[in-house]
């Protein structure tokens, strides 16, 4: 897959953006023109400058510009995009522009004139009565990505805006990136009944069929139906759905089964082909810069690699963080290390967030998530953001047919009356708790935003040049399995595989995924459809839900991992048909056992201990010793007696009879670990010890960093170098004191070396996160082995004499913290919080939280210290007569307010 975007001289890889020769963190923030008085454009920029933006991003309406038929606006001042970019390039903003067509449900009708929906309706999808469905709050139905007479306004629409954009296409301006559409996916109608049944949609899905099975003859044998040819065929809906339940028809279920999974499949090839068509419409008008996706799910019918590959020079994916998918419960945090980790596993370029939602649009937030998700997101491996929002407003009014109306989207929504916030119930305001609201206050989120762009400043190309540390341990995703919106039990299986991947980040398998994150473990995540034997063979254990089916180039690549000396742990079923759901044994000769039955239980039986189970478990009958493998089986090939009691690693009583709910087998080199139920996490801990016990017992004795359950450590090392960049969170609601925290350098083979790095005694305030720094080489000669506070500033003055160093940082009121610094040359004075300690310092009863030791064999020295409060330290290095250098540090304590 190629792993670079090169358009504009704007290229985008697997590591960086790089803008001309500069390689670029993306620091954006969201700021629109059409809900800012023009007069206020240039003060409101100068602020979001201050705040340590790098770039501003801005939808353009299309209703906003073309209210009238065939009439644009460009020009006059709330209009004039041309002078509000200028504006933004005197500042030193890069500019990513949003023009749609669709831009959102904030406008109204998602910035789709309401002349074309008034004199085309045909253009709006329709649902499964081919009827077009009922608008949601201010919003019209979305429009169909088929319709070639709604392509042609946006043709049209786009030619008439290009002009004002080539002017500012880098490098003579600052636009360097476009985005198409707006979170594709046919504006979130997707259930698998709600889009789309436009008769022009229908044809495309005739076309995808004639694609992929070539004859009527395939499609009829994949699902038990009698077309007589393509053009006959007819979608899938709830009455085919309830028709295939009803026969009570094995063939006929797994035909609606197949169809069903088509029927998502076409609809993200039918999202490929609009962003396409988007694509040519700016390529055709001189729009020759980059063209980005922002995506805000993982499931059907969005499909990242499918909208990477667009166009003919790849489209930059993005991935969009919202309150709904990262944390409106703050411990549910670490949502954003699972969403960016799917995403890392079927993108090839960088991690870029379009939206990073900071504030709300309807709810009045208390901040307090928001300089946790920046540093996680961070931490995960995030390399470009736009802040949604960074600047607030107010939507515009207008006149249509002689009618006032606002661009309003939405019904209610956050404002600012000049002294607090509140709910606007006409959805007029849009301060969306932004750092700088809709009057041009500054909101609490200000410092938040300029903390973190300081700390992008000063790390700027180092971060860019990291990448995470992971553990030997992967999950593994399949993405067909998105496919399944639809409840499968009534279509045969055993159970509901709805419930199981309706979400990645809020499926069943999270539970499992929750317990690995408290246990501090990292976990890559590895694409079955996308990766090689090798790249599986590069972890220790993979770790992964089934479903009824998976294709058989999938199956092989397990079975090489295991037969090689892999670890295999699974959960739910054991696939035994293909994708197109035909028998396929090739995992039945590792796992021999198939399912037996799902019912509701409490509790197992694991490792000779109760567990809490959520409910739903599969129990396993297995493959009689003396059968060997095959591709046909009858019921009399299987019971309950054909795996040894040492290999039952899971058990329930049901009805006086002992059934096996996880289980093991040893195959060839390696091993394959089996679940049928949830594991679920405790209030007591105890599953958490369970775990580690399981997993150490398993293999994985050797993580990345050892800490106290529940705290969140996340390390970034700098290419090339010793250089780590420590993201410390505690997402509960009580401070978490850590006994110890080791921090193991391991090698290729996960051993550690000696080199690890062990701290007592930290506590973490709740909720909150920071970037510790770690094995920092200030400047030559100082090295900065751990520190437990932020550090933002890194200044030398290698003029003056002696050198001159300034340090400073921060870290939170309730914390207590460590700081390690090695010298090689000697500290003759140190003053701290204004009083010279040196003399102290020499006194081996010292009762100060500093400690100065000689380290003859190296030839330095370390200085270590403990502290809570604000620090201020000055240290002179050299010799008595000669001090060489100064070296300054400020680490100040601030109060954690709610941010």
């Amino acid at each position: 897959m190629q792993n670079q975007i090169s358009m504009g001289n704007i290229t985008i890889g697997k590591k960086f953006l790089k803008v001309g020769d500069e390689r670029v963190f993306l620091n954006c923030g969201e700021m629109h023109y059409f809900r800012i008085k023009s007069e206020d454009w240039n003060e409101r920029l100068s602020l979001a400058k201050q705040m340590g933006l790098n770039a501003i991003s801005t939808y353009i309406p299309w209703n906003f510009h073309e209210l009238r038929e065939g009439k644009f606006d460009f020009t006059s001042p709330q209009r004039d995009i041309d002078q509000f970019f200028h504006l933004c390039e005197n500042h030193g903003f890069y500019i990513l522009v949003r023009p749609g067509p669709f831009i959102g449900e904030s406008v109204i009708n998602g910035g789709i004139p309401q002349w074309l929906i008034e004199e085309h309706p045909k253009v709006l999808i329709h649902d499964e009565d081919f009827q077009i469905p009922e608008a949601r709050e201010k919003q019209k139905p979305p429009m169909s990505y088929s319709s070639q007479t709604y392509l042609k306004y946006v043709q049209r629409y786009i030619k008439a805006l290009a002009p004002v954009l080539r002017k500012h296409l880098y490098p003579h301006g600052g636009v360097i990136m476009i985005q198409v559409d707006n979170e594709l996916s046919f504006e979130r109608h997707e259930n698998i009944y709600d889009t789309d049944y436009n008769p022009l949609y229908i044809e495309q899905y005739k076309n995808f069929l004639r694609e992929k099975y070539k004859s009527i003859k395939e499609v009829n044998r994949n699902y038990n139906t009698q077309f007589l040819d393509f053009f006959s065929i007819e979608p899938p809906s709830s009455n085919t759905y309830n028709y295939a339940i009803s026969s009570m028809n094995d063939f006929q279920q797994i035909g609606e089964f197949l169809r069903l999974l088509d029927w998502m499949e076409s609809k993200e090839y039918a999202i490929q082909e609009y962003a396409r068509q988007i694509c040519y419409f700016f390529r055709k008008a001189g729009l020759w810069i980059p063209y980005y996706v922002n995506i805000h799910s993982d499931i059907s019918p969005n499909n990242y690699r499918i909208l990477y590959n667009a166009y003919k020079t790849k489209v930059f994916v993005g991935q969009n963080l919202h309150r709904s998918n990262t944390c409106d419960q703050i411990n549910q945090c670490f949502n954003i290390g699972l969403r960016l980790e799917y995403f890392k596993a079927q993108i090839p370029h960088m991690v870029f967030i379009p939206e990073m939602e900071i504030g709300s649009k309807n709810i009045i937030t208390h901040n307090k998530r928001t300089s946790l998700i920046l540093r996680l997101a961070l931490a995960h491996g995030m390399k470009a953001l736009n802040c949604y929002m960074a600047v607030g407003g107010v939507n515009p009014s207008d006149e249509y047919k002689g009618k006032k109306f606002s661009y309003a989207g939405y019904n209610k929504t956050v404002g600012y009356n000049g002294k607090q916030f509140f709910i606007d119930d006409t959805g007029v305001s849009y301060d969306y708790n932004a750092p700088i609201g809709e009057k041009g206050q500054i909101n609490p989120r200000y410092d938040v935003l300029r903390d973190f762009g300081k700390y992008i400043d000063l790390n700027e190309q180092k971060l860019l040049n990291s990448e995470k540390i992971y553990d030997p341990i992967a999950y593994f995703y399949y993405h067909p399995y998105t496919r399944m919106k639809f409840n499968t039990k009534k279509l045969g299986t055993k159970i509901d595989y709805s419930n199981i991947v309706n979400d990645l980040s809020r499926s069943k398998f999270i539970t499992i995924q929750t317990i690995i994150h408290d246990l501090n473990i990292h976990p890559s995540v590895i694409d079955l459809e996308e990766c090689s034997v090798n790249e599986l063979l590069d972890k220790k254990i993979i770790m992964g839900y089934f479903c009824n089916f998976l294709s058989r180039e999938a199956m092989q690549k397990l079975k090489k991992f295991v037969e090689k000396g892999g670890t295999l742990i699974s959960f739910v079923d054991i696939p035994l048909t293909n994708e197109i759901l035909r028998t396929e044994y090739t995992l039945m000769e590792i796992y021999r056992a198939k399912i037996n039955a799902s019912e509701y239980v409490d509790s197992v039986q694991f490792l000779n201990k109760e567990i809490k189970n959520s409910g739903l478990l599969v129990s396993f009958k297995f493959l009689k010793k003396d059968v060997p493998v095959s591709q046909s089986y009858d019921e009399s090939a299987f019971n309950e007696d054909g795996i040894d009691d040492e290999d039952i690693i899971a058990s329930i009583n049901s009805k006086d009879k002992k059934k096996i709910v996880g289980f093991h087998r040893k195959y060839e080199k390696g091993h394959i670990y089996h679940f049928g139920f949830d594991i679920t996490p405790d209030s007591d801990s105890s599953i958490l010890d369970i775990m580690r016990t399981f997993l150490e017992n398993i293999g994985l004795n050797v993580i990345t960093t050892e800490c106290e359950d529940k705290l969140t450590i996340i390390r970034r090392r700098l290419v090339n170098s010793h250089e780590e960049f420590v993201t410390v969170a505690n997402l509960t609601n009580k401070p978490i004191r850590n006994k110890q925290i080791v921090f193991n350098d391991t090698n290729k083979d996960n051993n550690p070396k000696d080199s690890s790095l062990r701290i007592e005694d930290i506590v973490v305030p709740a909720e909150s996160a920071l970037q510790w720094t770690k094995d920092k080489i200030i400047h030559k000669g100082i090295t900065c082995r751990i520190c437990t506070s932020e550090i933002n500033k890194i200044k030398t003055h290698s003029r003056k004499t002696p050198i001159q160093h300034e340090v400073a940082g921060f870290h939170y009121e309730g914390s207590s913290n460590y700081l390690e610094l090695i010298f090689d040359t000697k500290p003759i004075t140190i003053v701290f919080n204004s009083k010279d300690i040196t003399k102290k310092l020499r006194k081996k009863k010292s009762k100060l939280p500093i400690f100065l030791e000689e380290q003859k064999d190296e030839k330095r020295y370390k200085l270590q210290v403990r502290y809570s409060e604000t620090i201020d330290m000055k240290i002179e290095l050299g010799e008595k007569d000669n001090i060489k250098e100064i070296f300054n540090l400020n680490l100040m304590q601030r109060k954690k307010k709610n941010n």
